[in-house]
């Protein structure tokens, strides 16, 4: 440990134990101490936030879902995959679909942005088999349908790299038109032009909000 000791030094066999311990401890604590300040310094948290529905427009039969980007600097070369596994329960296989990469995107505010793509395909029915799913789960009183609606999006902030996933359930799909546009007041900007989200009054609660 090279501790070098000077006037004090363990003479019996409980004070050198004692020492080896507090050794071993604080070697260890000052390991972790970095390790933990490293990632926090260098790897961004969960600055990516979904909505927590999914909006199913009835009249363009299509699903909308929200993404916002909360760290200051812009995500760089984003990748959005989306897959859908179909209804099923038990051992049964559900089949998984891939949406393909043809979705429009809309834009709502500073990093603020709605996807929207294809209820239906050639062989699949997004809210059909959520239909199931949901009925399926009230007869049955449990939670065993295998539906999902996964979401993945992949980027960088210039040397970080970041991959995040959100799950969508039957239950989390609502009829309506569109997420609903956040104004943004100046009361929002620090100083060095980022978004401080805290200070927008009803920020989150505006970002869930449908219009119908």
């Amino acid at each position: 440990m090279s501790i070098g000791y000077g006037d004090f030094v363990p003479v019996n066999n409980i004070g050198k134990i004692l020492v080896i311990f507090h050794s071993c401890f604080t070697a260890t604590y000052f390991a972790l101490m970095v390790s933990i300040l490293s990632i926090k310094m260098f790897y961004p948290g969960n600055s990516i936030k979904f909505s927590n529905k999914i909006i199913y427009n009835l009249d363009m039969d299509l699903l909308i879902f929200r993404v916002i980007n909360t760290n200051k600097e812009s995500l760089i070369n984003p990748e959005v995959r989306i897959s859908i596994t179909e209804h099923n329960v038990g051992y049964a296989i559900a089949g998984v679909f891939h949406i393909p990469t043809d979705f429009d995107i809309t834009y709502l505010g500073k990093h603020d942005f709605s996807y929207s793509f294809k209820n239906s395909y050639n062989n699949i029915n997004v809210v059909e088999e959520a239909n199931k799913a949901i009925k399926h789960n009230e007869i049955k009183k449990a939670f065993e349908s295998r539906f999902r609606i996964i979401i993945s999006i992949s980027g960088s902030y210039g040397l970080n790299h970041i991959a995040i996933y959100k799950k969508y359930y039957a239950d989390d799909i609502e009829f309506g038109k569109s997420f609903k546009a956040i104004t943004y007041n100046k009361d929002g900007y620090g100083k060095k032009g980022g978004l401080n989200y805290s200070k927008l009054s009803n920020f989150w609660d505006d970002f869930e909000k449908i219009e119908k």
